[in-house]
């Protein structure tokens, strides 16, 4: 039935659920997985560094990035702006604990991807270059105020997405 399943993750517990709920149906199925993060460019500063696998040293460097000051964009609030190589080292830690997941649900050989862009359009983009004949995500991930603001990325995806769809609670 699902000959590539596309699960995007973000490493919030939604996602790991999603994780593994995908690796359920993947094992089931006999799927080839296709294991997605994108950037979290918007993410806040403290809940990166609060996340599974980030080390105290990581941490502390994400708590020292760089403020952009309030107002920058007009009635903005002050942001941190994380550099791109700490962003890149824990999407890769994601993706890597994710491969994990599916090796130990024996399902070997999952394809995995780094994006940078709109986390709703990368996942539409990957499933269908990758062909995905399924998407598996959580239906809340980290960025909760980009979600009130424009709807949830898992909101987006089930709107444009060409394949099946399942979202994780």
């Amino acid at each position: 039935m699902f000959k590539r399943i596309l699960i995007p993750t973000d490493g919030s517990p939604h996602a790991e659920q999603a994780v593994a709920v995908g690796c359920e149906l993947a094992k089931r199925f006999e799927s080839r997985l296709i294991f997605l993060h994108v950037l979290m460019h918007t993410a806040k500063a403290d809940e990166i560094a609060a996340m599974p696998g980030v080390s105290e040293e990581l941490a502390e460097q994400i708590r020292q990035s760089t403020m952009v000051p309030a107002g920058t964009v007009v009635g903005s609030p002050p942001i941190t702006v994380i550099p791109p190589g700490i962003l890149k080292d824990i999407g890769e830690g994601i993706l890597q604990r994710a491969e994990n997941t599916a090796a130990q649900t024996d399902i070997p050989g999952s394809k995995l991807k780094l994006k940078t862009g709109d986390p709703a359009r990368c996942i539409v983009e990957t499933a269908a270059e990758e062909e995905a004949d399924a998407i598996v995500m959580g239906r809340r991930g980290l960025n909760r105020l980009e979600s009130l603001i424009q709807g949830s990325t898992s909101e987006r995806v089930g709107r444009t997405a060409e394949c099946t769809f399942v979202t994780v609670h």
